[in-house]
């Protein structure tokens, strides 16, 4: 699967580390803001870091959408929803996802069935429904008075 993400140049690299060290030299102690960017820029690009984040849109070309838009379809058939928003962050992309706990609790203060911002949840909490009616339904009843089927 090829990563929608490029790998930064040496030149990109380079102007990000001095700035990193600008803000260094004017403070006492290295920031964990600065640690965390120092080693961010020392992973890879990775595909599946791309989805996680993007969900389906990180891939990278029609064929793999069209792909998974068939496994999406032929999964719910059988009851297993696949997350198209990759992470549960995508879902509301309004907000920093940097802080997961600080996400959580803006979107948490939203009205799912109003907030324009909720629409990807509203479909995925709409397709669970189903899911969860269809199997539902296929349950053998109990007979009425009785505790067997």
């Amino acid at each position: 699967m090829k990563s929608k993400r490029l790998e930064p140049s040496t030149i990109e690299v380079a102007l990000e580390l001095e700035r990193i060290a600008a803000v260094l030299r004017n403070s006492q102690a290295i920031a964990d803001q600065s640690r965390k960017q120092i080693a961010e820029m020392g992973k890879s690009a990775s595909p599946w870091q791309r989805i996680k984040e993007d969900g389906y849109r990180g891939f990278a070309d029609s064929d793999l959408i069209n792909a998974f838009e068939k496994i999406c379809v032929a999964s719910q058939a059988i009851g297993l929803l696949i997350l198209r928003e990759g992470e549960l962050e995508g879902f509301c992309r309004s907000f920093s996802r940097r802080n997961k706990a600080e996400w959580l609790a803006s979107v948490l203060q939203l009205h799912l069935e109003q907030d324009e911002r909720l629409v990807e949840a509203r479909i995925f909490a709409t397709s669970m429904l189903s899911v969860v009616a269809r199997v539902i339904d296929g349950l053998p009843r109990l007979k009425p008075g009785s505790a067997t089927l």
